[in-house]
């Protein structure tokens, strides 16, 4: 078991003999030992109630999908009819359900390198390491021309969403 030092509190134990400090150390042995047993019984514990949180969770997504998935049917029903005619989403009483323009960058393995053949740096990055990734953020800004020179390209579809309102919400 790794030692570990303890920071004295703010009420300090007057301790006048070799004999009382070894005492005092056995005593700080066996805190440290009852707090980590009393960790262990609560990790212990919270690992079960994940594992029951999840089942839970699992049985309220499937449904929340189903449900999703049966107003995305039921859209694309009436996606001529009266409350979507002439619009991309629907106000109910409840929320609102449509589709939204989604915009995704995709780009391939080359992508860096020709961003970084393109942009120039200069002698200090050399002394950095940095991990470099592709910023898409960043690329969703530039035009469908300069997307083509670094190999990537922009997919812009309708995606479907439900927005429920929720009272409690406003009071978080």
């Amino acid at each position: 078991m790794p030692r570990q030092r303890i920071k004295p509190q703010n009420s300090t134990p007057v301790i006048r003999t070799w004999q009382q400090a070894d005492e005092a150390v056995r005593k700080v042995g066996d805190l440290q030992c009852r707090i980590k047993s009393i960790d262990a019984v609560y990790k212990s514990n919270l690992d079960i109630i994940k594992a029951e949180h999840a089942g839970q969770v699992a049985e309220i997504r499937e449904t929340m999908d189903r449900l999703v998935r049966g107003l995305k049917e039921f859209a694309l029903a009436n996606e001529g009819d009266g409350e979507f005619k002439n619009k991309r989403s629907c106000k109910l009483n409840f929320g609102t359900i449509g589709w939204r323009k989604s915009t995704k960058i995709s780009i391939s393995k080359k992508t860096l390198e020709l961003i970084k053949s393109i942009c120039k740096k200069s002698e200090i990055i050399r002394l950095v390491r940095t991990k470099e990734t592709v910023d898409k953020t960043a690329l969703a800004k530039l035009t469908d021309e300069e997307l083509a020179r670094v190999r990537a390209r922009r997919k812009v579809t309708d995606e479907f969403y439900v927005e429920p309102l929720i009272p409690e919400a406003a009071d978080l």
